[in-house]
């Protein structure tokens, strides 16, 4: 149940923190570089830009910007040619996604809650030229849809989301386990999930299509995809790693952390429905769980290898969880809800130390680190992840408090870290 007022408030709260921490840390000269024109296009926003201002140009032999859907580009292009500007949008987009999401929620929110969401460190990637905000603004538009039986809006944000984002490998999954689950007409979740597929696929033929015909190579986006961007189907090799060793791959492990953890859960909804003949009311926690688990899946078989070691890469893992609806969806019924039973903390427990044993721990030193610093570092990024929950089953005030100031302060420093040009997600 949301109250306005209290979102507001949070905005307002969220707002001034990062200005206030932001500010605070160029006086104190640890922050030396602003968001300006330039320093806002860092990675995946140099593609976008140039699809803004060039079009699309396939390459055969490297990566191009035909690896990147149409929406956002052709929004930038549209709108204005200014990455402040663009990136204020975008921030405004995820307010407007976050609102959908809270209208959705049944169990009552507070304050803390949608503070905590708001500083997760991940979520400077909402305020970047990046097409996240879009894709979460549409996609809290389809849960609310969702969630109002409003088939129509369902459509539309389907087929919005599916010119953002490659949605109909994650989603329509997602969707048709949502729809087995939770209802128990079978004809009527048969009739739900064509009326699902047919605008995901719309959108993303339609983004293929305009990829293909201004790069003149109709097969340009799955081309680039697999053949320089390395997304094709490989048996996963543990342990798991990613870019810039241990600077980033706490981050990443605390995103396996949720998916595993959606994954388990995703298979406790299974099971009760298989055996118990139980299903769950709730479509929008169904679909985001699936999302999530859905996320797993494609990393660990679709994701590129480290071409020194050959071990899997959780490479953007943080941005693909954090900075979507489906994630805040889990987030804000798993921290409103009060009662937790002893399966739940069982099932948190079981992800945290998988997560760390999936990264190395105890035979694999983290990169850039010997095996006795690895060994703190992986104590560390456990303590991490417990403390990142720990607000769901101790509902005390100053937890909130130390947790939403070290995501701040972390958010803040991955900005900053952006802005010059380092890999994040």
């Amino acid at each position: 149940m949301l109250n306005n007022n209290l979102y507001i408030k949070a905005v307002l709260l969220y707002l001034t923190s990062i200005v206030f921490v932001f500010w605070g840390l160029i006086l104190f000269g640890v922050v030396k570089i602003v968001p300006n024109q330039e320093s806002l296009i860092q990675w995946d926003a140099g593609w976008y830009l140039s699809i803004a201002e060039q079009g699309y140009l396939f390459k055969t032999s490297e990566q191009s910007n035909t690896g990147f859907f149409p929406f956002f580009p052709f929004l930038w292009r549209l709108l204005f040619h200014n990455a402040i500007l663009i990136s204020l949008l975008n921030l405004f987009l995820f307010f407007i996604g976050v609102y959908f999401v809270l209208r959705t929620i049944q169990k009552k929110t507070t304050l803390w809650v949608v503070l905590l969401s708001f500083s997760l460190p991940s979520l400077f990637f909402m305020y970047v030229p990046y097409s996240e905000s879009l894709f979460f603004v549409f996609g809290g538009l389809y849960l609310y849809g969702n969630y109002t039986n409003d088939m129509k809006l369902k459509i539309l944000a389907l087929f919005l989301a599916s010119l953002s984002r490659p949605t109909i490998f994650l989603l329509l999954p997602a969707i048709i386990f949502s729809e087995i689950i939770s209802r128990k007409d079978f004809r009527n979740s048969v009739k739900q999930i064509l009326l699902s597929i047919a605008p995901m696929i719309a959108g993303t033929v339609l983004s293929f299509y305009i990829v293909g015909y201004n790069s003149s190579n109709i097969w340009a986006y799955p081309e680039s995809q697999v053949n320089n961007w390395h997304h094709s189907f490989n048996l996963p090799s543990l342990p798991f790693t990613t870019w810039r060793g241990y600077r980033i791959i706490w981050l990443d492990a605390f995103a396996l952390f949720v998916v595993v953890l959606s994954f388990f859960f995703s298979l406790y909804k299974a099971f009760l429905f298989l055996v118990k003949k139980t299903g769950d009311k709730d479509r929008n926690l169904i679909v985001s769980i699936g999302y999530l688990s859905m996320i797993l899946v494609y990393v660990m078989f679709f994701h590129p290898k480290e071409q020194i070691t050959g071990q899997t890469s959780l490479l953007s893992i943080n941005r693909y969880v954090f900075c979507t609806p489906f994630f805040f969806y889990v987030f804000y019924r798993f921290f409103s809800s009060k009662n937790k039973g002893v399966g739940i903390k069982l099932i948190v427990i079981l992800s945290s130390i998988l997560t760390i044993v999936l990264i190395g721990f105890p035979f694999y030193p983290v990169m850039g680190l010997s095996s006795l610093y690895s060994l703190v570092f992986f104590m560390c990024v456990l303590f991490f992840i417990i403390f990142q929950v720990s607000p769901a089953f101790c509902h005390k005030k100053w937890i909130y408090v130390l947790l939403y100031l070290l995501n701040i302060s972390l958010q803040v420093y991955l900005f900053q870290s952006f802005l010059k040009g380092n890999w994040i997600g």
